[in-house]
């Protein structure tokens, strides 16, 4: 995550305040591109993220 984070592809992640949820938003070229990264990551490889959903998001300002 240091890593996306440094180059500018994960601009931010945490939990939700109930800590039942990992919010994240990436910047990236595509909804493929981001399922890649998340489904390369530690925590879901190793089974603590055990399921996620893309939502494209429009920035308003």
């Amino acid at each position: 995550m240091t890593q996306q984070k440094e180059s500018g592809v994960l601009i931010t992640i945490g939990p939700t305040k109930d800590l039942t949820k990992v919010f994240a938003i990436y910047e990236a070229e595509n909804e493929a591109t981001v399922r890649q990264l998340i489904e390369a990551d530690p925590y879901w490889q190793n089974g603590i993220w055990t399921e996620y959903d893309v939502k494209e998001w429009i920035q308003a300002f």
